[in-house]
């Protein structure tokens, strides 16, 4: 870490630390130009908390300093589940802190660094749910003013949490921010920010996520579809109104934003076979988010659903274009992808084939007569995590890791609070697509995180809820190597359910539960067994 991150000290050297006699510091979380953050415990109310300490370098930059504190203190009065709580202010070696609550995950442009391009369902659910906590805070007088990837914070859930309000020309002509609305660059440091100015910075973050390239201002709705075909017109043209030249020809309120990305979101698919490249996107097809569709006012979302836009000025004068470079390109998603287009086929043209009831089936205790058995090549995998108690999802990037034959590589469980998934919902599970239908007989897992429990389930299709499969086997406690008997009745199954049951404490993590995959092998009857 250079010096200059933190104007003289080595940000590491605070580890250890008390910070208003109640905030240890644990380690460095990452630095703006503004400060530095770090993860911390308060050992008054034994929580994890976020501390993010000015750097010395602004000392004397009291206007600076002043707005951000007046800022944290508006933000700290908002009430809003997708922006980050504001906890507590304190003074450390002369400058401010600022205490937040602490989000576990990662930030959006950490996501959209590894997982570009993402899914058009995904950005959007992500844009609406920034939308509504903005139009929120645009409702008390408080503008966000440095909205950008790296200040939208995903949880574990996907949920988002917006951060570091605040900053506005300052920041924007600091870092050369390209989400900055052009306007920004004729004004004074010390300008107000305005909610034009939000409503342009979402539309360019919607833009970077679903094309990887930073846009230009006044671009045309087929300026999007040309980069990413798979974009509706009506995504197309919300954000292409966003990023208009000129403030007042953007949407007329976030309000209005949010409203137009609602019915965006309940239309847009879950499903896509395709990428923008004409090739199988697995993220596309296999991740879904599901923020509430509701606007807080529904009055003004019904009325901006039918009614045109209605410009309000804002006072500023139009600014001439500037060119931004484009990101630079981002690794696609495509090893594994291919092969699981049978599975989001069926899914497409919703081929449920329901099976049998069989909850009073249980693993058999004897294997030795079942007959000659192979492995059975998995050629898809996909999270379940079945609704209304589940979101849909758990950990879908990951899942290949299970099936990778690397050991090394995981997929796991989200964290959380208790083994029984804090009573919330029954399990999670992992579906695996097998190459050929076959009669399971015993499924292999290897785990570096023992102690959680499964049943095996199977099926002839993926199936929305778990009474659609079939249960192979009784209840398991899985061990480090751990070889499941599964009886499928002589019948053969083309899907394979590992449904999670009872979670294990991490040992890295002793405050959170988890179930951990680092492999998994499927034996079938041989094609030699006439069984």
């Amino acid at each position: 870490m250079a010096d200059s991150v933190s104007g003289g000290a080595l940000p590491e050297r605070l580890i250890g630390e008390r910070i208003a006699g109640r905030f240890v510091v644990e380690r460095l979380i990452g630095h703006g130009p503004l400060s530095t953050a770090y993860l911390a415990h308060d050992e008054r109310l034994h929580r994890r908390v976020t501390v993010k300490l000015f750097h010395p370098r602004h000392r004397d930059d009291v206007l600076v300093v002043r707005t951000q504190l007046e800022i944290s203190s508006a933000v700290a009065r908002l009430s809003h589940e997708h922006v980050a709580m504001v906890i507590d202010r304190a003074v450390h070696d002369e400058m401010p802190v600022l205490v937040l609550e602490y989000v576990r995950g990662e930030n959006l442009q950490e996501r959209i660094d590894r997982y570009a391009p993402l899914a058009v369902h995904e950005v959007v659910g992500y844009g609406l749910q920034i939308a509504r906590a903005l139009a929120h805070a645009h409702g008390h007088d408080v503008m966000h003013g440095n909205l950008r990837p790296e200040n939208v914070l995903l949880t574990e859930d996907r949920d988002v949490k917006l951060v570091d309000f605040g900053g506005g020309s300052y920041v924007a002509q600091l870092v050369g921010d390209p989400y900055a609305a052009p306007e920004l660059s004729e004004l004074d440091a010390d300008a107000q920010a305005e909610p034009t100015d939000d409503i342009y910075a979402l539309g360019a973050l919607l833009f970077v996520a679903l094309t990887e390239e930073a846009p230009m201002p006044g671009i045309g709705p087929g300026d999007v579809q040309l980069r990413r075909p798979d974009v509706s017109p009506r995504l197309a043209g919300a954000i292409a109104l966003a990023l208009a030249t000129d403030p007042v020809e953007r949407q007329s309120s976030m309000r209005a934003f949010a409203a137009e990305l609602a019915t965006v979101h309940e239309a847009a698919p879950r499903f896509a076979p395709t990428g923008a490249d004409g090739r199988f996107d697995a993220t596309q097809a296999m991740t879904a988010v599901t923020p509430d569709m509701v606007d807080e006012d529904s009055s003004e979302v019904d009325e901006y659903a039918d009614t045109s836009i209605v410009a309000r000025s804002t006072g500023r004068r139009e600014a001439p274009r500037r060119a931004v470079s484009p990101h630079q390109s981002r690794a696609r998603i495509l090893a594994w992808s291919v092969v699981v287009v049978p599975l989001v086929a069926l899914v497409l043209f919703g081929i449920m084939l329901a099976g049998e009831q069989g909850s009073d089936q249980v693993g058999r205790d004897d294997t030795s007569t079942a007959g000659p058995t192979e492995p059975v090549a998995v050629v898809g995998a996909v999270s379940f995590d079945p609704k209304p108690k589940g979101d849909g999802v758990e950990h879908p990037d990951d899942v290949a890791n299970a099936v990778d034959g690397k050991p090394a590589s995981i997929w796991e469980t989200e964290g959380y609070d208790r083994p029984d998934f804090n009573g919330a919902k029954p399990g999670v599970g992992l579906v695996l697509e097998l190459e050929r239908p076959v009669e399971v007989r015993d499924i292999a897992i290897t785990t570096t995180l023992p102690n959680w429990t499964v049943e095996v389930y199977v099926s002839n299709a993926p199936q929305r809820t778990l009474e659609g499969w079939r249960k192979a086997s009784k209840s398991v406690p899985v061990a480090s190597d751990t070889q499941i008997a599964v009886d499928t009745d002589g019948r053969k199954a083309s899907h394979v359910l590992l449904w999670i049951t009872a979670l294990s404490i991490d040992v890295d993590e002793p405050d959170r539960y988890r179930a951990r995959i680092s492999d998994v092998t499927i034996l079938g009857a041989a094609a030699s067994d006439p069984g």
